[in-house]
Order: C-alpha cells, then sequence, then structure tokens
C-alpha cells in the first residue's frame, strides 16, 4: 500500500508479521487410576506447540522427587518406584520446556489423586 505524506510525498511500506497460532497448556488438576479407562493417569497436553527440552518433576508433601520424565508424552501412574498402590494425597509439580518461540516456560502447580 502507498502511503502518502501530508505534504503529498508518496511512499510504499510492506511488512511481515508473524502469526502465531492460539496455543495452549493443558494441566489436569486431579485424576482417578482406578483401572477404568478414563482419567487414569496423569500428563501433560499441548495444543498450538512444539515443545523441546522438556522436563516433569514431581514431588510428594515433603519435596522429595518421585516422578522426573524428559519425554512431554509421559504417563503418570500417581505411583512412587516400589510402590504397588497409587497414595491418594496431592503432588505438587514443575514443568520446564522451550516452546516454538524459543522462549525457556516454567510452570508449577499440583494434582490430586483421588479414587
Amino acid at each position: 500500500n502507498f502511503i502518502v505524506s501530508k505534504h503529498g510525498c508518496e511512499n510504499l511500506v510492506e511488512k511481515a508479521i508473524k502469526v502465531h497460532p492460539n496455543s495452549s497448556v493443558y494441566v489436569p488438576t486431579a485424576f482417578t487410576p482406578d483401572g477404568d479407562g478414563v482419567n487414569d493417569d496423569f500428563h501433560i497436553s499441548f495444543s498450538g506447540l512444539e515443545v523441546f527440552g522438556f522436563e516433569v518433576y514431581i514431588y510428594d508433601r515433603w519435596g522429595s522427587v518421585i516422578f522426573h520424565s524428559k519425554d512431554p508424552n509421559f504417563r503418570w501412574d500417581g505411583t512412587k518406584e516400589g510402590e504397588a498402590e497409587p497414595k491418594l494425597d496431592v503432588f505438587a509439580w514443575t514443568i520446564k520446556f522451550y516452546s516454538t518461540e524459543q522462549t525457556r516456560k516454567e510452570m508449577n502447580g499440583s494434582v490430586q489423586v483421588i479414587r
């Protein structure tokens, strides 16, 4: 498009615009590992993002890491290593990753294991 100044000078203006699609990260606040095939594990869903350098940490109420993964498609069944059954409790989590925009993201929250 041509731009005309108040003095009658014309100029052509072009600018590239980078549009990012709507993106989101969905992290549930609870899950029910009861074997019914519905909501049986804790996992994170990414929409509109490519994820690089992913890490997830899950902590017990005393701050000990009970689960760690570098796979953005991880699934946690609610157990600590060596346990046969998930403990019904609230667990803190931290996720870290680089997104499509090459920026480092860190998110924190909690998830409850219920039956």
